[in-house]
C-alpha cells in the first residue's frame, strides 16, 4: 500500500512538472514559430509586390508623356494583366478611387487606405482583412506626370497560400512536440521506475529493521546516491544488530550479576531467620556475606545510574583543583588488601609532586577504581602483578596501568570500550565499566588508550591536561 502511494505520488508529480514545462515550451515555440514564419512570408510577399509596383510605375512614367495616353496604357495593362491568377491589379484615379480591376469585379473598398497613402508618399501597403473577411496583402504605388499623381496601381494577393504554409510549419512543429512529449513520457517512466524500484526495496528493508530484523540487507548494486543510501542502511542494520546482540548479552549478564548477590542475601537471610541454624559464628559469617553482597549490589546499581546519566547527558561534574598523586594513592590503598589475598602485587610509582589538574575528584577516582579493579580481576591468582606509573609529559599528566593477566584478544580489543561489550571472558561484570571510564575521561578533556596481548597482559594509559593558570568555568 505504501509503495503504491509512493509510486503514484512520484509519477504524478513528475508528469505534472515535466509535462507542464515541456508543453508550455512547445506552445511558446509553436506561437513564436508561426508568428516568425507568417512574418517572413508576409515580408517577402510585400517586398515582391513593392518591387513589381516600382518597376511598373517606372515604366509608365518613362514611356508615357501625356495623362490621356498614360491612363489608356494603364487600362490596357490592367485588363490584360498576365499574373491575374496570382495577383489582382487595380487602378485608382488621382483622388484614390479605384476605377478598374484585373478581375473585372468591383473593388471591396472604393478608397483603400494604402492607395490614399501612396498618393501622399508614393508607396502604401496594407495587411489585414478586406470587407469580405478575406486576409490580403496590398501594395499601392503612384504614377506621376510632371510631379503630379496621374493614377495609382494597386497590387493585391490573398494570404491563403501564406496561411497554408504557416499551417504546415505549425503542424510540423506540433509533430515534433508530440514526439518530444512521448519521448519525455517513456524516458521519464523508465527514470521514475529506476528510482521507485530501489526505493520500494529500501522501504521494505527499513520496515523489517523497524521490526527488529537486523539480518536483512539491501542488494548493493546501485552506483549512485541510492546506492550510497542502501550502503548506509546496510551499515546501520549491521550496527543495530551488533548493538542489539550486545544489549541482549548485557541484559542477560546484568540479570545474572544482580541475581547472584540477591540470591546470597536472600539465602543467608532465610538461614539466619531459622532459630535452629542460628549461632554466633553463623550470624557473623552471614552478616559479612550480606554486607559484602549488598555493597556489590549497590556498586552495580550506581554504575548503571552513572551510565544512564552519561547516555542522557545529565552527569554533572564538580570541578576543582586536584592532586592526582593523592587521589591515586588513596585508590591503590583501597585495593591493597584485596590484591594481597589474591597473591597479586600492586605497585605504584609516582614522583613526590606533580602539576595539578582540573577535575571532579569523585569521578576521577571512579576511573581509577574501575581500571585497577579490572586489572586485579583479570590477573592470574598466583604471581599476578599490577604496576601503576604516574608521570608528566609536556602539558599532560599521564597514568599507565599495566598487568600481566589474561589480556584481550586482537578481535575484541577494538570493541572493549563499547557499551555492553564483555568479550569472551566469563568474569563477573556489567560490560559498561570501560564505556563509563571513556566518557568521564572525555568530559575532563583527557585521553584513554588501551593495548593488550592475549595471555600476556593489558596496558591502559590515561592522560589529563595540566590545569592552566586561569581556571575554566565550572561545569
Amino acid at each position: 500500500m505504501g509503495f503504491k502511494i509512493l509510486k503514484s505520488g512520484i509519477t504524478r508529480r513528475w508528469i505534472i512538472n515535466i509535462f507542464t514545462i515541456v508543453f508550455v515550451t512547445i506552445c511558446v515555440l509553436l506561437v513564436a514559430g508561426s508568428v516568425a514564419v507568417r512574418g517572413y512570408y508576409v515580408s517577402s510577399a510585400k517586398q515582391a509586390l513593392t518591387s513589381k509596383s516600382e518597376i511598373d510605375a517606372a515604366y509608365f512614367e518613362e514611356f508615357y508623356s501625356t495623362e490621356e495616353n498614360l491612363l489608356a496604357g494603364v487600362r490596357e495593362y490592367v485588363e490584360s494583366f498576365p499574373q491575374r491568377e496570382k495577383i489582382e491589379l487595380m487602378a485608382a484615379n488621382s483622388v484614390g478611387r479605384v476605377t478598374l480591376t484585373s478581375s473585372g469585379f468591383a473593388p471591396d473598398d472604393a478608397n483603400p487606405a494604402d492607395v490614399i497613402e501612396a498618393i501622399s508618399s508614393d508607396v502604401g501597403s496594407f495587411v489585414g482583412s478586406n470587407s469580405y473577411g478575406e486576409n490580403i496583402i496590398a501594395v499601392s504605388h503612384s504614377i506621376k506626370l510632371g510631379g503630379n499623381v496621374a493614377c495609382v496601381l494597386r497590387y493585391v494577393i490573398s494570404m491563403r497560400n501564406i496561411q497554408g504554409r504557416v499551417l504546415s510549419v505549425v503542424l510540423l512543429l506540433s509533430g515534433f512536440g508530440i514526439l518530444l512529449l512521448l519521448a519525455c513520457y517513456f524516458s521519464g517512466r523508465y527514470f521514475v521506475k529506476s528510482i521507485i524500484k530501489p526505493l520500494a526495496t529500501i522501504t521494505d528493508t527499513t520496515k523489517k529493521i523497524a521490526k527488529n530484523d537486523f539480518s536483512v540487507r539491501i542488494d548493493d548494486k546501485y552506483r549512485d546516491e541510492i546506492g550510497d543510501l542502501a550502503h548506509e542502511i546496510n551499515n546501520m542494520a549491521a550496527a543495530l544488530g551488533a548493538s542489539e546482540a550486545m544489549k541482549n548479552d548485557f541484559t542477560s549478564s546484568i540479570s545474572h550479576e544482580l541475581l547472584t548477590p540477591l540470591t546470597a542475601i536472600r539465602g543467608w537471610s532465610e538461614t539466619l531467620s531459622d532459630p535452629n541454624m542460628r549461632s554466633d559464628d553463623m550470624i557473623e559469617k552471614g552478616m559479612k556475606v550480606i554486607s559484602a553482597e549488598s555493597n556489590r549490589l549497590s556498586a552495580m546499581v550506581s554504575e548503571l545510574l552513572d551510565f544512564s546519566r552519561l547516555q542522557n547527558g545529565k552527569m554533572t561534574l564538580n570541578m576543582t583543583k586536584l592532586d592526582l598523586i593523592a587521589e591515586l594513592e588513596e585508590t591503590v590503598l583501597m585495593f591493597e588488601e584485596r590484591a594481597k589475598k589474591s597473591n597479586i602485587s600492586l605497585l605504584l610509582t609516582a614522583p613526590e609532586t606533580c602539576s595539578p589538574v582540573f577535575g571532579d575528584a569523585a569521578r576521577i577516582k571512579q576511573v581509577f577504581v574501575n581500571i585497577i579493579d579490572n586489572a586485579i580481576k583479570y590477573s592470574y591468582p598466583e604471581g599476578g602483578k599490577v604496576e601503576i606509573n604516574l608521570f608528566e609529559k609536556k602539558d599532560r599528566v599521564c597514568i599507565v596501568f599495566a598487568d600481566n593477566g589474561i589480556g584481550i584478544s586482537e578481535e575484541d580489543l577494538p570493541k572493549i570500550k563499547q557499551k555492553f561489550f564483555k568479550g569472551a571472558s566469563s568474569r563477573p561484570g556489567s560490560g559498561i565499566g570501560l564505556a563509563i571510564v571513556t566518557d568521564i575521561v572525555n568530559l575532563h578533556g583527557g585521553e584513554f588508550e588501551i593495548d593488550s596481548v592475549l595471555e600476556k597482559g593489558t596496558t591502559v594509559m590515561i592522560t589529563f591536561p595540566i590545569m592552566q593558570t586561569a581556571l575554566p568555568e565550572d561545569r
